[in-house]
């Protein structure tokens, strides 16, 4: 940062003995270096705001990323999913294995239903072209 010229007040008189001299040197130089100290409190408050906004950015970004990955390793179809052994009587992997089953449940239900909905669509695609064919408009 470049020096800069302070305005700050001094006193308005003039020191008649050496002490005054030497207090008033003191007090000039104590009242450049507190706005000195006032600058800098503001340069790191508003470093602090700038700092608070860009860790807000990334915390919603890692929240996204976790979620994200939590996702996929239920669906990729892994029950545990980290490698590490597993003591496969606690009530916590009996949840797990309940949700487990769940989800892949849901999965096979999804699927065939989007498969029923496509034989759906392909069925009145086929008809809208065979009337299309006859000449029937059909709208």
């Amino acid at each position: 940062m470049p020096q800069q010229e302070l305005s700050i007040p001094t006193l308005y008189f003039v020191p008649s003995t050496e002490q005054e001299c030497t207090l008033s040197i003191i007090i000039q130089r104590l009242e450049i270096e507190n706005e000195l100290l006032c600058q800098r409190a503001i340069e790191l408050q508003a470093a602090n705001v700038l700092n608070e906004a860009c860790c807000a950015v990334l915390r919603e970004q890692l929240a996204f990323k976790e979620e994200k990955g939590k996702k996929k390793k239920t669906v990729s179809g892994w029950l545990m999913g980290d490698g590490m052994p597993v003591l496969l009587t606690g009530d916590d992997f009996y949840e797990r294995v309940v949700q487990w089953e769940k989800s892949q449940e849901e999965a096979a239900a999804e699927k065939t239903n989007q498969r029923a909905v496509k034989e759906e669509w392909n069925e009145e695609k086929e008809k809208w072209k065979r009337d299309k064919t006859t000449g029937l408009n059909v709208l």
